[in-house]
Parts: C-alpha cells; sequence; structure tokens
C-alpha cells in the first residue's frame, strides 16, 4: 500500500519560473516518507526487511530522481538511508 501511495501522481500540474511545468509531490506522499523514517526510528529489523522486500527505498530513489529541487523529499530520505 505505501509504495501505491509513493507511485501515484497527482493530476495537477504547476509552472515553473523557466517555463516548463511539473507535477507536485503531495503533501501526502511527504507525509508517507517522513512515516518511513519513523518506522526506520524504530530499529526493528523486521520492518526494515518488509519495507525493502515491497521495493519501497527503490521508490525513494526515483523520488528523488523525479524530484531533484524537493529539499523537504531529500532531506527525509538522507535521514532514512543514514
Amino acid at each position: 500500500m505505501l509504495v501505491d501511495i509513493l507511485k501515484a501522481e497527482s493530476d495537477l500540474q504547476r509552472a515553473t519560473t523557466y517555463g516548463a511545468t511539473q507535477k507536485p509531490l503531495g503533501i501526502t506522499r511527504l507525509r508517507v516518507v517522513e512515516m518511513v523514517l519513523n518506522m526506520v526510528r524504530l530499529n526493528v529489523h523486521e520492518i526494515s526487511l518488509a519495507l525493502a522486500e515491497k521495493g519501497v527505498f527503490k521508490n525513494f530513489m526515483d523520488l528523488m530522481d523525479q524530484y531533484e529541487w524537493n529539499n523537504m523529499l531529500h532531506n527525509f530520505i538522507q535521514k532514512i538511508l543514514v
């Protein structure tokens, strides 16, 4: 279910200052990343394994590539990986 939320895309598009449009990340997906951070902080090996098996961490890398300018997203993911 987490992976489905991370892969979901908004129908909205935002104009950027350089003329291109970009779909926003959205607060829901950002909160899911924050929730995973808190799950990892519990330091329970089974939780980390389950997240890895579901492909959550791979999706985080995809989100980092897709939203290269989203500092909050990058900060949460960096804390997860460290």
